[in-house]
Parts: structure tokens; C-alpha cells; sequence
């Protein structure tokens, strides 16, 4: 998939954008985690930037065919809020668009009901009448409702039964802390596969679940789909099939009739191994992510947030975020690859970064004195919550996000697809 996805969108998103070599008119899907401000204060911005680059690139080559992308929808999917975000920041600004925007927002409804018209299949809340008004979006921005797993729903209705006849047990189930009969948050147990459309679709599938936060909050799990093996040229040749149609359809996973002999000819007599998708999972900020456990066991790589240091647990549990020894038992639990922290509370510092910097310009004595200053500090430094991520994870495979750096993911060795991907990481051409 030729695509580039934002997951989140911060104040300082579209400059790094900028100081990037990432292609912006790439961008087709962008994925919110929660409406706190550092993670979408920068998306009206990004819009208006990805909306001048495709507008740009169809005026360079009017009429071209091959710059049709450049007018299909950008997706956005998020929580309840973010349709009237993006259309009350773009229209009071006065900003306009020359794509077209769907926003997805997620609903506490099935499909069955949103299609039977017993809940708002609008959905919105005040985007929609905004939106009807507002000469310059109304054409441009659609917003839709995404609903809620009829199996998730199905598993919560039995939580439901179960906490209200047995309240001791609701902590068990629930993240509140009350024992209320029935007492559940208004997201919990539930998950909203994604339809992805476009070039994605049967490529790629997204699942998104609740986690805890101070705000509804949910994560992404991104699940690359195993794609037919390599054809052997000399099995195809020695079977008598012809070139064509008849290839793509065995490639497909169906069974053909050899026009020559009448057989049946079988996939696997002509394919090699699948080739088995990697999985990606992305957390918002949180304490409790139980809710996308399950789906998110057997990653590749996780994506977790990392605020505090094991020592500061219980006020990490109060702000709704986790700590360094959390971040790594959630990869332990799921069984991932790899661990890539990130949210670092600005109290933290990449003293490693600052070593590399001093090594590069030979300054001897400053580096001595950086080293002194780390041990004094040591639990101030960013190096540290890779340490206690990695104690709890038990595996080495940690690493600390930061700028600019690109984490890529391998694929997977078809003869041994239980073997997580490889990870490593590099830097992204810059044009600083």
C-alpha cells in the first residue's frame, strides 16, 4: 500500500512535515486517539497543507490521469468530538479545502441500528447542521458514524449480567472504581473494525479499541493481511497451464481446470508458503489497556507511552497514564516483538542524544562533565525508562521514540512465521 497514515497530530506535526522528505500528498488516512490537545492541536494546519500540496499537483498537470489520487477523500477517524474539531477549527478560520474529508466518529451503536435509523446516523453532534451552513466545507467535509462490533457488544452484555448479579465483581470487568450494578464505562468491552476502502482494502485491516484515560481514549491495532505466496514458474510449466487469467485466479487461492487436461489444479501445487502480514499496535495515552489485549497479542511492534518511571506509579494510575514497567509488561502480555515508547514526560532527558552530539564535535571535557551529570541524575533520563520497560518486557527489542526516526518493521520469513519481525531503527532524510 503506497500509502502514509498519521496516527495522532500534534501542535508541531506539520513542521516536522516539513523538515521531512515525506511525500505530504501521500497522506490518506489519519487516526486519532483521544481530544486532548497535544495529540490534535496540529490537524487543521496538516489539512490546509495537504489540501494546497494536491491542489498544486492538479493545477501542474490539469486533466492528467495520473494525478487522479490527488482528489481522492482523506479519511480521518477518531472519538466523538473530532468531526466538530476539524469543521469548527477549518470554518471559523475561514480556512476552505480543495479535497473532499470523511471524518469517522466512533459510535456506541451497531450497524444494525444505525441502519434501521433507531440511533443518529448523522452523527457529529454539531458538525452536521455547521457543516449545512458553511458554504465553503459543506461540499467538502462528510462526516459518518462507525459502529460498534456486534460481537464486542454481545461479550459486553454478558459482563453486564454478570456484574449485576455478582457486584463484588465488577473490578474485575470494569475500570471504575465504584460497584455499581451494571457498572460499565460507555466504551468498555467494545472494538470498531474499520472499513479502509481504497487501495487498503484486502491489504490491510484496522481494529480500534477503548482504553482507559482521563478522556474516552482508544488504540489502534493495524494488521497486515497474508498475501499468496511466489508462484513457481517450473510447476506452472510442467502442469501445462497457460499465461493469464487462469494464473491470477490460482493466485487468488482458487482451484482452475487445466484447459489442456482437464485437471483441477489446486493453489498450494503451484504456490509457495503465504506470505504471513506483520501487526502493528498503537496505543493512546492510558493506564488500563485490557480492552485491545487480545487483539493486539502476537504484535510485531507495540507503540506504548511511557509518562513516568516505575516509582511514580500511583500518579501515573491518577493521570491516566503509564509507567515505563507498565509499557513493557503490556508487551510481555501480548506476547510482541518489539517496544517502542513514547509520551515522555518533559522532566525527561535523551541524555544519549546529547552523548552523540558531544562525541561528534570532540568536546572532551563536556562530555565528561554529561557523563558526571547522568549518573547524578540517572533516573531523570529517558535511558532509563528504556531500562525499566526492557526488566519487565524481558527482551532487549526497546526503543525510545523520538524526531525523525523511522522504526522499520521487516517481513516475515514464510517458513517461519511465528518468529515476530525484525526491528530496527534509522534516521529520515531531513532537509535541515
Amino acid at each position: 500500500v503506497n500509502e502514509t497514515w498519521l496516527f495522532d497530530c500534534g501542535e508541531a506535526t506539520q513542521t516536522r512535515l516539513m523538515q521531512s522528505n515525506l511525500k505530504v500528498t501521500n497522506i490518506t488516512k489519519i487516526f486519532i486517539t483521544h481530544m486532548h490537545g497535544d495529540h490534535i492541536f496540529g490537524l487543521p494546519g496538516v489539512l490546509c497543507m495537504l489540501s494546497n500540496s494536491r491542489s498544486k499537483a492538479i493545477k501542474e498537470n490539469p486533466g492528467g490521469v495520473s494525478n487522479s489520487w490527488a482528489l481522492e477523500p482523506l479519511h480521518i477517524y477518531g472519538p466523538p468530538g473530532i468531526a466538530s474539531y476539524v469543521t469548527m477549527s477549518l470554518g471559523l478560520s475561514e480556512s476552505s479545502l480543495s479535497i473532499p474529508v470523511v471524518v469517522h466518529e466512533f459510535s456506541d451503536q451497531p450497524a444494525s441500528a444505525l441502519m434501521n435509523g433507531n440511533a443518529n446516523r448523522s452523527g457529529g453532534g454539531s458538525a452536521v447542521p455547521y457543516l449545512a451552513t458553511n458554504r465553503k466545507l459543506k461540499n467538502k467535509v462528510r462526516v459518518e458514524l462507525v459502529p460498534a462490533c456486534e460481537k464486542s457488544l454481545g461479550i459486553r452484555n454478558k459482563i453486564v449480567q454478570v456484574v449485576t448479579t455478582e457486584p463484588e465483581n465488577a473490578k474485575k470487568y470494569s475500570w471504575r472504581r465504584n460497584r455499581q450494578h451494571g457498572a460499565l464505562d460507555k466504551w468498555e468491552c467494545m472494538r470498531w473494525p474499520l472499513d479502509l476502502g481504497g487501495e487498503s482494502k484486502g491489504a490491510v485491516e484496522v481494529v480500534a479499541c477503548p482504553l482507559k484515560h482521563r478522556v474516552d481514549c482508544w488504540g489502534y491495532v493495524v494488521r497486515e493481511l497474508d498475501q499468496p505466496g511466489k508462484m513457481d514458474p517450473q510447476r506452472v510449466k510442467a502442469l501445462g497451464l497457460p499465461r493469464g487469467p487462469i494464473l491470477k485466479t490460482l493466485k487468488n487461492g482458487q482451484p482452475v481446470q487445466c484447459p489442456d487436461t482437464d485437471r483441477w489444479i489446486k493453489p498450494e501445487e503451484v504456490l509457495g508458503p503465504n506470505l504471513p502480514g506483520r501487526k502493528v499496535v498503537i496505543l493512546g495515552d492510558t493506564c488500563d489497556n485490557r480492552w485491545i489485549a487480545q487483539n493486539a497479542r502476537g504484535a510485531d511492534v507495540v507503540v506504548h507511552e511511557a509518562t513516568f518511571t516505575n516509582d511514580m506509579r500511583e500518579r501515573a494510575l491518577i493521570a491516566g497514564h503509564s509507567t515505563a514497567g507498565m509499557a513493557g509488561n503490556f508487551a510481555k502480555y501480548v506476547d510482541a516483538g518489539s517496544l517502542i515508547l513514547t509520551h515522555f514526560s518533559a522532566r525527561f532527558e535523551d541524555t544519549d542524544s546529547q552523548w552523540e552530539e558531544l562525541r561528534r564535535t570532540n568536546a572532551k571535557g563536556k562530555l565528561k562533565d554529561l557523563m558526571q551529570a547522568s549518573r547524578a541524575s540517572e533516573i531523570g533520563s529517558i535511558n532509563t525508562l528504556k531500562k525499566q520497560a526492557a526488566a519487565k518486557f524481558g527482551k532487549e527489542s526497546v526503543f525510545a521514540a523520538e524526531d525523525l526516526m523511522v522504526y522499520c518493521v521487516e517481513k516475515k520469513d514464510p517458513h517461519n512465521s511465528q518468529v515476530p519481525s525484525h526491528v530496527f531503527p534509522r534516521h529520515l532524510d531531513s532537509l535541515l
